[in-house]
C-alpha cells in the first residue's frame, strides 16, 4: 500500500513467494502438457502473473490450443511470447508463396502453414492457419489459390493412413484465412499421400498429385467451395515416387518417373513422352521439383542434392548448376542452432524474385533475381536457416 515502509524482511519474503509461485507454475504447465512441448513464456517485467486470470498489468489470461494440442498461455493486451520453442523455427519448409499481400510458408514437418504480412518477421509472430473440427493438418507440402479459395494437402497417418484430404480455406481481408471444407483427395482412398497441388487458370481447376499409387486428381472451384472432378491412375509413374507437377502449353509434367520426367496431355491425361534426367545429375525418384519461369526450366533434387536450370527439356540446352551460387547442399552440424544450405525443394516466383525453400537437416529459404543469362542478389532470409534438433525429430515422429 502507498506509504507503507518496504522492509528488508518484506523484500525477501516477497522474493520467496514469487520464487515458489514460479516453481508451482512450471509444475502446472508440465502436467497440463503431459510433459510434452512445455511452453516457455516471456513476460514483461511489469506484468507479473499472480494467478490465472489476473496480472499486475490488469490484463486477463487466456488458455488457447494449437493444432498440435499443445496448451499455450498468453495474456490479452500484454507482450507475451508463445512457445514451444519450435514455433520460432522452420523444419522442412517445402513451399513459400505470397497471396493477397500475405506471405505463406508451408512448414511441413511442423505440420502447419503460417502466414505474415512481413517476410522477415520472427516466426513466433506468424499466424497459423486453423483447421476444421474433424480434420488435422499433417505434412502439408504446398498451397494453391484461384483468388477465392486457398487449398492445401493433408495426409493423416502417412502413406498408410485413412484420411488423405484437400483442406479448403477462404481468403479474408487483411491476409486472414478461414477454414471452409475438407475434400477427399481420392474417393475411397484409391490413392494416398497427396504431395503437390497447383492451380491452372486456363482450365480453372486445381490439380493434385498423389504418390501411393500414382494418381492425379482434378478439383474445380465454385462459389460454394471446391468440388472433385476425378482421381485417375497414372500408370507411367508406377514404381516411382513423384513429388511435383507443373503445367505448360497444354501438358502436365510429373517429376520424376522411372528414369524420366513424364509428360501427359492435360486434357485427357494421354501419355506424350518421357524426358531422361541423367544429364541433370539426379537420381530416379529423388527429384523434388520442376518449374518454368521466363524461358528457364528449374529442377531440384535430393540425390544428388542439386538445383539446376536449363532452356529446353529436349536437350537441356544452356544448363547451369546453381547450387554453389545459392549456397545450398552443405553438411550440417547438430551442435549448432543455425545453418545455411539444406536441400532445395519447390520453387516459386514472387514479384521479380525466385524463392527456394531448403529442407531436411537445415531448413530455411533463399531467393535470387533472374538476370537472363545469370542470377544475382542472392539472399538467405532471416540470415540463415535452422538445424534439425533431436526434439524436432521426436515431434515429427509423433505426428507422422
Amino acid at each position: 500500500p502507498q506509504g507503507t515502509k518496504f522492509t528488508h524482511a518484506m523484500k525477501w519474503k516477497t522474493i520467496s513467494i514469487i520464487t515458489l509461485a514460479s516453481f508451482l507454475s512450471l509444475v502446472l504447465f508440465y502436467h497440463v502438457n503431459n510433459g510434452r512441448d512445455t511452453p516457455v513464456i516471456s513476460i514483461p517485467i511489469d506484468t507479473l502473473v499472480i494467478a490465472e486470470g489476473v496480472t499486475t498489468a490488469g490484463t486477463s489470461l487466456v488458455n488457447t490450443t494449437r493444432t498440435t494440442a499443445t496448451t499455450i498461455w498468453t495474456t490479452v493486451g500484454a507482450d507475451v511470447t508463445e512457445a514451444p520453442y519450435w514455433t520460432s523455427t522452420l523444419y522442412t519448409p517445402t513451399f513459400i508463396e505470397r497471396i493477397n499481400g500475405t506471405w505463406i510458408i508451408v512448414d511441413c514437418w511442423h505440420h502447419r502453414i503460417i502466414s505474415s504480412a512481413t517476410l522477415e518477421s520472427p516466426f513466433n509472430l506468424w499466424a497459423s492457419l486453423g483447421i476444421g473440427p474433424s480434420d488435422e493438418m499433417i505434412v502439408p507440402h504446398s498451397v494453391a489459390t484461384d483468388g477465392q479459395w486457398i487449398v492445401t494437402e493433408s495426409s493423416n497417418g502417412g502413406s498408410d493412413g485413412d484420411n488423405h484430404t484437400v483442406l479448403v480455406y477462404t481468403l479474408g481481408e487483411a491476409g486472414s484465412f478461414h477454414y471452409h471444407q475438407s475434400v477427399p483427395a481420392c474417393p475411397g482412398n484409391a490413392a494416398r499421400r497427396p504431395h503437390r497441388i497447383i492451380y491452372d487458370n486456363i482450365t480453372n481447376a486445381f490439380y493434385l498429385y498423389l504418390t501411393n499409387p500414382p494418381h492425379l486428381a482434378k478439383l474445380v472451384p465454385t462459389k460454394d467451395g471446391v468440388v472433385p472432378v476425378y482421381c485417375r491412375p497414372i500408370p507411367q509413374m508406377k514404381g516411382a515416387y513423384g513429388r511435383s507437377i507443373v503445367i505448360k502449353d497444354g501438358s502436365i509434367y510429373i517429376t520424376a518417373g522411372p528414369k524420366a520426367v513424364t509428360e501427359l496431355s492435360l486434357e485427357n491425361l494421354n501419355f506424350k513422352r518421357y524426358y531422361g534426367i541423367k544429364h541433370l545429375r539426379m537420381q530416379t525418384g529423388k527429384m523434388n521439383d520442376l518449374a518454368y519461369f521466363d524461358g528457364w526450366w528449374y529442377a531440384t533434387s535430393t540425390v544428388k542434392c542439386n538445383i539446376v536450370r536449363f532452356r529446353s527439356l529436349h536437350n537441356f540446352r544452356d544448363m547451369q548448376i546453381l547450387t554453389q551460387q545459392l549456397d545450398l547442399c552443405h553438411e550440417f552440424d547438430r551442435s549448432k542452432k543455425r545453418c545455411r544450405g539444406g536441400t532445395p525443394h519447390y520453387l516459386t516466383k514472387i514479384g521479380h524474385r525466385i524463392y527456394v525453400p531448403y529442407i531436411f537437416h537445415c531448413s530455411g529459404v533463399v531467393s535470387f533475381i533472374d538476370k537472363g543469362d545469370t542470377i544475382s542478389d542472392v539472399q538467405h532470409h532471416w540470415g540463415d536457416g535452422w538445424v534439425e534438433q533431436r526434439d524436432d525429430i521426436a515431434v515429427r515422429g509423433t505426428r507422422w
